[in-house]
């Protein structure tokens, strides 16, 4: 028999795990609840609208069981609008990812993830995102695992976006599954 660990898993990025544009609990990051990622856990979304940068003072409550795992996400529209957006650099990037990682390292956090960028965004950006992917999968900012929207064809088509950016909340229930998936396994401990 298996057993899990007890914890809290948060999620850290942008306006895409927040649910720009989606109803109340419809956000990825909500769902991840319905998918028992282990009784006992509880997942809490710290993602803030068009953030940019590394992301720290990972503001948990006391009464919150520590924090054993986390999701780093962000989107295009956070990057190209906060400082690089006349001169994106992958470089900035993998080092906003980094110190993001070594932030939640520090606070104690086990388990790691980061979100490949989703292949859909700002306009003309997709040798950026190529390159800020190609960093994510080359495990180059400490991740454990990585999640790649682009897996899902639902997700990785645009019509099914609400803007130019956001997933509807079909989007937000397929991403929710794909997430479940890869970071359940991790979040066992052994027998």
């Amino acid at each position: 028999m298996r057993r899990a660990r007890r914890g809290t898993v948060v999620v850290i990025g942008d306006s895409i795990p927040r649910g720009y544009k989606v109803g109340p609990h419809e956000d990825y990051p909500s769902q991840l609840v319905r998918h028992e990622l282990r009784p006992g856990y509880e997942v809490v979304n710290l993602a803030v609208p068009g953030s940019y940068g590394p992301q720290t003072g990972f503001d948990l409550r006391p009464d919150h069981p520590p924090a054993v795992a986390a999701l780093v996400q962000t989107g295009l529209n956070g990057i190209l609008l906060h400082g690089t957006y006349n001169d994106p650099d992958q470089n900035d990037v993998h080092d906003m990812l980094v110190a993001t990682v070594d932030a939640l390292r520090a606070v104690g956090v086990e388990l790691v993830f980061v979100a490949k960028i989703p292949p859909f965004g700002v306009a003309g950006d997709q040798g950026l995102r190529t390159a800020i992917n190609t960093l994510i999968d080359g495990d180059q900012c400490g991740a454990t695992a990585v999640w790649d929207p682009a897996d899902d064809a639902y997700l990785a088509n645009p019509a099914n976006a609400v803007d130019l950016v956001h997933w509807d909340a079909e989007g937000h229930r397929r991403a929710a599954a794909l997430v479940a998936a890869v970071m359940r396994p991790f979040l066992y401990g052994a027998a």
